[in-house]
């Protein structure tokens, strides 16, 4: 189950737009927020999927410790980010070309995965 919601996450990532993201060589992953899933398991999820994007040598990322020291002296709160611009605003102080953000649900047995 879980090999399969990680393979629907990168197809996700790939599917929409293949040009955009094979120039980019800066990356970064933001903590998801989530609802009703425990925040180590979403911490999980976005560091397996920086690991996975990690394999195909396309991106650089921002090392996790260094991302949260630049935004913490910035005032930002990670977990807070939820709209377009906040993200954009991260992404500039991160000095990255590409952010991925997202949430992730779960209803029963049914996950759901929004991603940008």
């Amino acid at each position: 189950m879980k090999r399969l919601f990680i393979t629907m996450i990168l197809f996700s990532c790939f599917s929409y737009s293949q040009t955009n993201i094979t120039n980019l060589n800066t990356a970064a992953v933001l903590p998801f927020s989530g609802a009703n899933i425990p925040s180590a398991e979403l911490a999980i999820y976005s560091d397996r999927l920086e690991a996975e994007l990690y394999k195909i040598n396309k991106f650089t990322f921002v090392e996790r410790g260094l991302m949260s020291e630049v935004l913490k002296e910035q005032g930002f709160q990670q977990s807070g980010c939820t709209s377009d611009e906040c993200a954009v605003k991260i992404g500039e102080l991160l000095g990255v070309q590409a952010l991925i953000t997202g949430s992730i649900g779960k209803i029963g047995e049914l996950y759901t995965i929004n991603l940008k």
